[in-house]
This record gives C-alpha cells, structure tokens and sequence, in this order.
C-alpha cells in the first residue's frame, strides 16, 4: 500500500484554500473596518487623523476667532484645522497544531476532513483574539460618547437611548448617519421582551430565536469581547481602517516520525483616520 504522505500531498496548499475559503465567512468586527493591504516590510506607517472641534453652541469650527484686524504687511494667523499624525504599530496574530504521523498516513479524503476541521479551529480562535483586539481599539479611539441614564434591564430606554445616540452621532460626524450597532449580547436580553421591538400579535415582528436582527433601523453586530454595559455605533468602513501587511498565510514544519507540525499568522494593524464616525456608549448594563 502506498501512503498519501509518501505520495508528497501538499497539504500545505489545502490549508490555504481553506484559509481562502472560510475566512471572509467568519471575519465579524474587521469587517466593519475599511480594509487596505501594504507590502509586508512595512512596520510603521504613519498617517492623518482628522479630529473635528465641534460645539452645541458653535457648531464646527476649523479656525479661531480674528481677535483684531491685520495690520499692513501682516499674514493672518495659521490655523490648526484639527489634523494630527498618528502611526500604526503591527501586530500579529496565529495558532500552532499538530498533525500526527497516523493522520497524514491514513487515507487522502480523511486526512484532508481532519486538517480542514483542525485549520478552521485555528482560524476562528486567531480570529477571536483579532476581534479584541479590534474592540479595544475602537474604545481607545471613538472620537463621540454617550451614557446611558439607567441600565436596560431596569428602568433604562433601549430605544430612547439608541435614538439620542444616533442624535449625538449625526451631529459630531457633520449629518452622516451610523450604519451599524456593536453590542455584547447579553446587554439585548431585555430588548427581547420589548414589546415595541417583539409584538407577537403581529408575526414579522416576532424576535425569532431571541435575535435581534437591528435597533432604531441599524444592523446589529454582537461580540463576546465588547465590555458588557457598552456598545459601539459608526460608520462603516469609514471610520478607521485595517491594515493588513500579512493576510492569513499557513507554514509546515515536518517532525519526521511524529508527523508535521502547521502554523496560520496574520498580521494587521489600523488606522482611525476619521474616529467622529465611531461612538462608544456605556451605561447600558
């Protein structure tokens, strides 16, 4: 009998397509971020951020008040319009696994099931750390905030709440309305008992499953990762951007008898260039 690892199968292939296959299935917070691609050598990539001075009373404002005429031969004073340059720092993310020896020398159709199960694991808990990380970003960087009154689950509002949000949002981002809530699901349970947003009496109202598909007309994202008592509102894809040096790529280490040993990596970084699109709120929970 001739055995597929004798036979040279490159597995390392099949873990690619699918890497290909299933990542932009799974992929849940970047895909709220505009996505762009730089070579791989690049560490440190700088940028502008825009930061808008907007007040209630003002309204928005790109230069200071002229406090005296100028005088013959006298430039106006420079003003700062809000720019600033940041950097982006890299980061890495990927998993390791073992295939053994026996896995690889069974038959070709088995192999391939067990390395697709074990590279889709891999790829949703890469994934995982990756949507943290992203979430602590965006609270790092939301340029607009808003607190809730009371919590949801005593005598808080959701959708007074969401729809005041939405009001301090349109203003801060200059008219753009938000496309996307962030939650932890957990903070939606009392909403499913809302009977403003769930009313059994009329069928294509009805919650199904308790999911709640959007609030105030925005979609809804959940992620176990969002702090339980916050939640996120932007604009997507314009809010910030992902930066990816390095998409997902696999490597194969073979450990003779014991079989090979295979790694996933990918490295990203990001970029707020317009944070007045993002709100973070808390207060909810």
């Amino acid at each position: 009998m001739v055995y597929t690892s004798s036979m040279g199968t490159d597995y390392l292939k099949f873990i690619d397509k699918v890497l290909y296959k299933y990542q932009a299935k799974e992929a849940k917070v970047r895909a709220l971020f505009g996505q762009k691609n730089v070579d791989s050598i690049v560490n440190d990539a700088e940028y502008t951020k825009l930061l808008q001075l907007y007040t209630e009373a003002r309204g928005y404002e790109a230069f200071n008040d002229s406090s005296a005429s100028l005088a013959e031969g006298e430039r106006p004073f420079l003003d700062d319009i809000g720019a600033i340059t940041d950097s982006t720092a890299f980061k890495k993310y990927g998993k390791s696994w073992k295939a053994s020896d026996e896995m690889l020398r069974s038959n070709d159709a088995i192999a391939k099931e067990l390395l697709t199960r074990s590279t889709f694991e891999a790829m949703l808990k890469t994934e995982n750390d990756v949507n943290a990380a992203l979430i602590a970003a965006m609270s790092a960087n939301a340029g607009s905030a808003f607190t809730a009154a009371n919590t949801w689950d005593t005598t808080g509002d959701a959708l007074e709440d969401i729809n005041t949000a939405i009001d301090t949002f349109v203003k801060r981002a200059g008219g753009v309305e938000p496309d996307f809530l962030l939650f932890n699901k957990t903070d939606l349970i009392p909403v499913t008992i809302d009977d403003r947003v769930v009313n059994t009496l009329y069928p294509e109202n009805t919650v199904k499953g308790g999911k709640i598909p959007a609030l105030n007309g925005l979609p809804i994202m959940t992620d176990t990762a969002v702090t339980s008592g916050d939640f996120y509102m932007g604009k997507r894809a314009m809010f910030g951007d992902i930066i990816t040096s390095m998409p997902y790529k696999s490597f194969e280490k073979p450990d003779g008898s014991a079989g090979a040993e295979y790694d996933i990596t990918v490295k990203y970084g990001t970029q707020f260039r317009l944070p007045f699109y993002l709100l973070k709120g808390d207060g909810i929970a």
